[in-house]
């Protein structure tokens, strides 16, 4: 399965090196989506392997902001060996799920 992560915190990657067909229709959507970001976006094409994805996640304190945040990662998983995601990062949209900012 393949997850697409879409973060704050760190720049824009206007060239994503995914470009084929629905993909990159999804891409080119979630860019105009978060346009107002800025260079706080990026995107990150992650594969989950049998050991999972090698994240942990945690929900914003103030529980009436739907908000989801790395909170850790684990250095024998995807995240971790895609490169890309630290701890910290917001995540804003995987697959076809959307946080709410």
């Amino acid at each position: 399965m393949r997850f697409f992560f879409f973060r704050r915190h760190l720049r824009f990657v206007p060239d994503c090196p995914v470009r084929c067909g629905a993909v990159s229709d999804v891409v080119g959507k979630v860019k105009k989506k978060y346009e107002s970001l800025g260079d706080s976006v990026l995107i990150v094409n992650l594969e989950k392997s049998h050991r999972g994805l090698g994240i942990s996640l945690a929900g914003h304190k103030d529980r009436n902001r739907m908000a989801v945040f790395v909170c850790g990662i684990n250095p024998n998983g995807a995240a971790f060996k895609t490169g890309g995601i630290e701890v910290g990062d917001e995540i804003l949209e995987a697959g076809n799920w959307a946080s709410s900012s």
